[in-house]
């Protein structure tokens, strides 16, 4: 899934930055994965990431399938620095 993720910057201004999520497989349980932020994120690399979590789920014998979202931003940029 490719969607849109608009966020209210300090100024008022709202971003949008480009998000990806895919299940894998889910056979064996609930998806688990997480979420992460990187400004060089593509599509097919989050399809090998919850590919690989399907194996290592498997391979340790955990009840659960390979998830894995991404935001592409840098996660440096959308607000300033708190003081």
């Amino acid at each position: 899934m490719i969607v849109d993720v608009p966020i209210e910057r300090d100024n008022g201004t709202v971003a949008h930055f480009e998000g990806y999520r895919v299940q894998h497989n889910t056979s064996s349980g609930p998806g688990k994965g997480g979420v992460r932020f990187h400004q060089d994120v593509t599509l097919s690399e989050v399809m090998v990431l919850s590919a690989r979590m399907t194996v290592k789920n498997a391979a340790v014998d955990l009840p659960y399938g390979g998830i894995k979202g991404d935001i592409r931003v840098d996660p440096k940029k959308p607000s300033r620095p708190a003081n």
